[in-house]
């Protein structure tokens, strides 16, 4: 199953965001200073190797403001 970004509200402050697989683990954790912006920029196409195996690996996005 894709993970599909357009079904979730992304803020755009500052902020962590912490990416979990199906089971709730945490795959990765990253900080912006828009969350909305770089969060996005996991899904857009041309992604190296990694990023495309962490980005068909999420289930859920929490975000920390």
């Amino acid at each position: 199953m894709t993970f599909d970004i357009s079904e979730i509200t992304i803020p755009t402050n500052p902020g962590i965001y912490l990416m979990k697989d199906s089971s709730g683990k945490i795959i990765y954790i990253g900080k912006a200073k828009n969350l909305k912006n770089r969060v996005k920029s996991y899904f857009l196409k041309n992604q190296n190797y990694k990023t495309q195996k962490l980005v068909e690996n999420i289930s859920e996005i929490e975000f920390i403001l």
